[in-house]
């Protein structure tokens, strides 16, 4: 992946994470490790190793939120 695919994934990242503090469906403090990297997909001077990184971090903690948030609901059977 190249360096601007790279960055516009932690774009379309972000979005979904700000989707999710809009519906409340994940805690900020959640995402604290990734805001400590401090990459943002415009932070255009960071190497593609930094933005790969915190991709990496941001889809990672996306899905154990998504994960942990689907274990406390109960599954609905449709007949």
């Amino acid at each position: 992946m190249q360096k601007n695919e790279c960055m516009h994934l932690h774009r379309l990242l972000v979005l979904v994470l700000e989707h999710a503090y809009e519906q409340n469906d994940v805690p900020r403090s959640a995402f604290e490790r990734y805001r400590d990297r401090h990459v943002k997909p415009s932070s255009a001077h960071r190497s593609k190793q930094h933005h790969a990184e915190a991709v990496a971090e941001l889809a990672s903690t996306l899905a154990e939120t998504v994960d942990a948030g689907t274990e406390q609901s109960t599954p609905r059977v449709v007949e």
